[in-house]
């Protein structure tokens, strides 16, 4: 039996539902085992400090000297029914249509658009930016939610220069970049939205950050922890001078003196909610940008919803346990993220809460899916 004719008996005895592995992502930072690993020692290819779900997009190595691998970040379904693992991108490819549906397949090239993770930050994340990468962060509710130091650094201040940012870059033996950026207050339940080009130093609450799928980046902070990085290997890469830096960045958006209030989000209930006893909120709401979306949804103690969407999406349970259509899942690695696919979403599918407290669970949605309006 081929890799699709297993795929085709997974999603019709499971009804569209397929269970997804856990996918941990080595990062240099350490993290505080908020993700169900633990991490305080770092492997060959650093902490386990980030999860990504649903992804198919591969971990950049970070340096040439480091070890290959191949499959890094790349996420697996695993086939219930024949005992077989298969990665998802290569489900996409076998069978475009039934996954994700035949145009949003073609205009995201067989991908759900997006990447979705949890980032464990036991220790800021050093000052960085993506160059071509939109992303979105909201802070998850856990018994360690805030970390040592819930404070992100984000953009710069009103008056930093360009000149400025490059006499830092020029220098590049110490972490003065974080002088010129000002920090906010991490809260859960809340997040921001950054834009591609804007510098951004994730503080240490516990969080769910959806973005544009890249995992490209050029950091601004040349030491970190107390380690110098690379000039070649993190800020430059393949660009010949600080000056091809400072072009990247997005300077009128870094210093907005209205930052916090253009790009600070809060949840806002969906105009309309699911069918059962429950509740969604947009916690990454289609208004703010068109490139992805996401929501919350809670369940009532024994009750459930029945959720109709427009597109394929991955589904990861953050708190309680739950059915969904025949498939168990629980708030446990390993037992607490799916894929939705595109025939379940419009169809219809049901989440029954089977425990005692209420059933917390976040969805995210590629580009364009929902509207801006």
């Amino acid at each position: 039996m081929g890799d699709e004719e297993k795929l085709q008996k997974e999603l019709d005895k499971k009804r569209g539902i397929l269970r997804l592995k856990p996918n941990l992502v080595p990062q240099a930072y350490p993290g505080l085992n908020r993700i169900g690993v633990r991490n305080s020692r770092p492997g060959k290819l650093g902490y386990a400090s980030e999860r990504w779900i649903a992804c198919c997009v591969g971990r950049l190595r970070r340096l040439r000297s480091e070890p290959k691998a191949p499959n890094a970040g790349l996420s697996v379904i695993s086939l219930q029914t024949t005992h077989h693992d298969i990665l998802l991108g290569d489900a996409f490819d076998l069978l475009p249509s039934r996954m994700l549906g035949e145009n949003f397949a073609k205009a995201n090239h067989n991908t759900l658009g997006f990447m979705l993770g949890i980032l464990d930050v036991g220790y800021p994340i050093f000052s960085h930016i993506h160059p071509t990468r939109d992303e979105s962060y909201y802070f998850l509710q856990h018994p360690v939610a805030s970390g040592s130091l819930p404070y992100s650094h984000l953009g710069f201040h009103p008056e930093t220069t360009s000149s400025e940012v490059l006499e830092c870059l020029k220098r590049w033996n110490d972490d003065k970049a974080l002088d010129l950026s000002p920090a906010y207050r991490l809260n859960t339940g809340e997040g921001f939205y950054t834009r591609a080009g804007v510098p951004h130093a994730p503080g240490t609450a516990i969080t769910l950050e959806l973005g544009e799928p890249s995992d490209e980046y050029h950091i601004l902070q040349a030491d970190y922890m107390g380690r110098l990085f690379s000039k070649r290997d993190f800020l430059l890469k393949e660009l010949p001078s600080e000056e091809d830096v400072i072009r990247l960045i997005d300077f009128e958006t870094s210093t907005d003196s209205n930052y916090y209030r253009k790009y600070h989000l809060l949840p806002e209930p969906v105009s309309k909610p699911p069918e059962g006893e429950g509740s969604e909120r947009w916690i990454y709401n289609p208004r703010t940008t068109g490139k992805y979306s996401g929501k919350e949804i809670k369940v009532k103690p024994r009750a459930k919803i029945t959720c109709h969407e427009d597109a394929a999406h991955p589904l990861l349970i953050w708190q309680g346990k739950a059915v969904i259509e025949q498939t168990p899942v629980r708030a446990k690695l390993g037992q607490d993220e799916v894929l939705v696919t595109k025939e379940a979403a419009e169809a219809g599918y049901t989440v029954k809460n089977t425990g005692k407290s209420w059933l917390v669970a976040y969805k995210a949605f590629g580009p364009n899916v929902y509207s801006q309006t």
